[in-house]
């Protein structure tokens, strides 16, 4: 049987993959929180380095939508989304 057909594996996420869905899920957390007045402006929050290095990076929820991504200064970003 040739080994060739069938359904093709999904990649593996990297560890860049994870940490834009985690960034996301935080960013929706902070949202809701937001909305219901339960959190202002100026509430810091921790992301991670969407490069793959996975170290934190500490933003407002203002500045992580502004920049649209969470990145360590100096770390290589990611196109455009």
């Amino acid at each position: 049987m040739d080994s060739s057909v069938g359904p093709a594996k999904a990649a593996a996420p990297t560890a860049g993959d994870v940490a834009r869905e985690v960034n996301a899920q935080i960013r929706a957390i902070a949202e809701s929180l937001a909305a219901n007045g339960e959190e202002d402006d100026e509430e810091n929050y921790t992301f991670f380095c969407e490069c793959g290095c996975l170290h934190t990076v500490t933003l407002t929820l203002a500045d992580f939508l502004v920049a649209r991504a969470a990145f360590v200064a100096g770390h290589k970003t990611a196109a455009p989304r």
